[in-house]
């Protein structure tokens, strides 16, 4: 089986397909570039959008963080608590999930690490509740690359995100059956939009449940 990843596989990722024999092929489709940011010390609630942008806070900045994160993907939580961040972790899935909950809490300043193409969940849902006073803070930039394949009779493709799909398919097309797995419901809507059906997506942003599932699926 021949699998192409659009973004550098975690070991757990790696170690899983490679015990399955699968042939992995990488392209990049997009350019993580990290931003500097600087803050003084926080209160309120911080979200954290995802693991790029902790690529931007040091542990110096650690303690200058809100007591309470919200945090998009285990991922992101796990690498907070290894760079020494001891206050209180609370991690969904996905981001309205997380804005539901967030704004059933006491009032208090937002504080969104985020990146600079970032969705609008969360500052379009903050908007219509003035009483939380919202602060964005732009940790990465995220590059289209828009790769050329050359090879394109891929068993199975793995996107990460919306913008990553755009990129991928701003020059290339693929069979209509083509078999795609998305870290998420909106890649998989985003891949939908494009005409391809045969998408799955992980109710969990986690790579190693990515390989998981699609080992499962292709040999059930």
């Amino acid at each position: 089986m021949k699998v192409l990843i659009t973004k550098k596989a975690s070991p757990e990722f790696f170690a899983l397909l490679s015990r399955a024999k699968v042939f992995l092929d990488f392209i990049e489709v997009l350019e993580i570039v990290p931003q500097k940011i600087r803050f003084a010390k926080l209160s309120g609630y911080g979200v954290i959008s995802s693991a790029n942008a902790l690529n931007s806070i040091h542990k110096e900045q650690l303690n200058l963080l809100p007591e309470r994160l919200y945090i998009v993907g285990q991922k992101a939580a796990s690498r907070l608590r290894e760079m020494g961040y001891t206050g209180s972790i609370r991690v969904f899935s996905r981001m309205d999930e997380l804005c539901k909950e967030l704004f059933l809490q006491e009032t208090a300043a937002i504080h969104y690490f985020c990146g600079k193409e970032h969705r609008d969940v969360l500052p379009g849902t903050a908007k219509t509740h003035p009483e939380f006073p919202f602060h964005s803070y732009f940790c990465y930039e995220s590059r289209q690359l828009f790769p050329l394949l050359k090879r394109r009779d891929y068993d199975a493709i793995c996107l990460f995100s919306p913008r990553a799909a755009k990129s991928l398919f701003k020059h290339n097309q693929f069979d209509p059956d083509q078999r795609f797995y998305c870290i998420g419901p909106i890649t998989a809507e985003a891949v939908q939009g494009f005409g391809y059906i045969n998408t799955h997506f992980l109710a969990q942003p986690e790579m190693a449940m990515m390989a998981q599932t699609l080992l499962n699926e292709t040999y059930a």
